[in-house]
């Protein structure tokens, strides 16, 4: 029997607390960010190196600071923001970007160091009651600290993969986030190798990393960005995990270089912007779309320089330009949408509506094929007649043969529209959806059945006339 002492209350001795949850009070979670910053919770803030944490973070401090634009279009509380950094030159790194982000300066406390014995030193984690012990005496005093940033967030004992030291070091900070009200925002790295893990398996570190905060919030640079003046950084932010809230959605920024004037010269930074559009989906594909933007560039620029080349020197047949993509590796469907996108054409030599298919480019000539190999027959009968008025007899019509392949590129095509604008609307075999879906190689039946000619292509294909 449980030893809980009048009204609800536990008896005053030492041990255990227990409370009945019928005495417990039901209470809102309540935000700073709406389901992404908590008041009295901790926070962590991931990713990659260059993935812009610290551009991202000057930016949210900032407009904690000013009581500004959130990346959501919401407007943000107005409070006192405490930043420690144990990586980056305060002077050279930090306010910069702090301005370039147009933080209210007034309104950020930055954390130098300790003062010892009349001596200055750095902040180590074991200073950190001290610490918790300044912000209490500095909201008493009136200074409404609301956001607490640390970059990074390490462990009491400097191991990192020691859950009981990292829970050990947490514990005052936790404490300090519910007694204060206020969040906490620690940063941390990814571990190496990590990319095929869930992101929230992705962290650096003991794992009571994750299990102690309430929200972590994920960065992720879209690969490929940032490699010129013209194609600036981009980033996505995601929540990895959230057991206050929903983590589905995010938002885009884009990171762009700024230029300061200094004391000593021009101090160069970097300034973010957030995309007006908020992003949607799961967490994991968001991040994983950034994570195969590179791969889809790449194989896009790859693919359409091999068309360029392809094609280079006129038009090529349509079968012939596939089997080449193909053992390059590259798709059907994706080397017919880079033609698209160079806006070239599948289209059949003019004259001859019976002849194969071919892809071409804009501006490209079909009598670029005069210098290049091709079907005699066809040769001779294009030397002995006008392109629009020749011989339509049975006995000129070509055998099927590989060339003739390349005619079914774009059948699909044909198939739906009826008649297409790329056929030859005088031919005389009729509705050309109809001989497109039913007779596609047989030749014009003319005095014959077609009960006849079937056994001829059956039993004799690729036979010269």
């Amino acid at each position: 029997m449980l030893d809980i002492g009048s009204h609800g209350h536990p008896p005053k001795r030492n041990g255990p607390v227990i409370d009945r949850a019928y005495d417990i009070p039901l209470r809102a979670v309540e935000w700073l960010w709406r389901f992404w910053l908590a008041i009295g919770k901790l926070h962590l803030l991931v990713g990659e190196p260059g993935s812009g944490k610290t551009t991202l973070l000057a930016d949210l401090l900032a407009a904690f600071s000013r009581g500004g634009f959130l990346p959501d279009g919401t407007r943000a509380r107005k409070v006192f923001c405490l930043y420690w950094t144990g990586e980056d030159s305060i002077e050279e790194t930090v306010m910069p970007r702090l301005i370039a982000a147009d933080a209210d300066l007034k309104n950020i406390l930055v954390l130098r160091g300790m003062s010892e014995h009349g001596k200055k030193r750095y902040f180590r984690p074991s200073d950190m009651p001290a610490l918790v012990s300044e912000i209490k005496r500095l909201r008493a005093e009136g200074v409404d600290i609301g956001v607490i940033a640390l970059d990074p967030l390490p462990s009491g004992s400097g191991n990192t993969n020691n859950n009981d030291a990292v829970r050990k070091y947490l514990e005052p900070l936790i404490q300090l986030a519910e007694q204060e009200g206020l969040a906490i925002i620690g940063i941390r790295h990814l571990a190496k190798a990590s990319s095929k893990k869930k992101l929230a398996d992705r962290i650096n570190g003991s794992v009571a990393y994750l299990a102690a905060s309430r929200v972590v919030i994920y960065v992720n640079k879209i690969v490929g960005t940032g490699t010129a003046p013209d194609n600036p950084t981009r980033g996505v932010l995601v929540r990895a995990k959230s057991n206050l809230g929903p983590t589905d959605g995010g938002h885009a920024f884009t990171i762009t270089p700024a230029r300061l004037e200094a004391e000593n010269g021009i101090a160069d930074t970097t300034d973010l912007t957030w995309d007006t559009q908020d992003l949607v989906g799961d967490p994991e594909s968001i991040v994983r779309a950034a994570e195969s933007h590179a791969v889809a560039e790449a194989e896009l620029a790859a693919e359409m320089e091999f068309v360029r080349d392809l094609l280079a020197d006129g038009p090529v047949q349509a079968n012939e330009a596939i089997r080449s993509g193909q053992a390059q590796g590259y798709t059907p469907e994706n080397l017919r949408k880079v033609l698209a996108e160079l806006g070239g054409k599948s289209k059949k030599e003019p004259g001859y509506s019976r002849s194969a298919w071919y892809w071409v480019l804009p501006g490209a000539d079909f009598r670029d094929l005069s210098g290049r190999p091709r079907d005699d027959h066809y040769a001779d009968r294009r030397d002995r007649h006008d392109d629009d008025e020749y011989d339509r007899s049975r006995s000129h019509y070509p055998p099927r043969n590989p060339r003739d392949e390349g005619r079914f590129d774009d059948v699909r095509e044909v198939e739906k529209g009826g008649k297409d604008g790329k056929h030859d609307q005088n031919d005389k075999t009729g509705d050309s959806t109809q001989f497109w879906a039913n007779e596609r190689n047989l030749r014009d039946s003319g005095e014959s059945n077609p009960t006849q000619s079937a056994p001829f292509w059956r039993d004799e294909m690729n036979l010269l006339d």
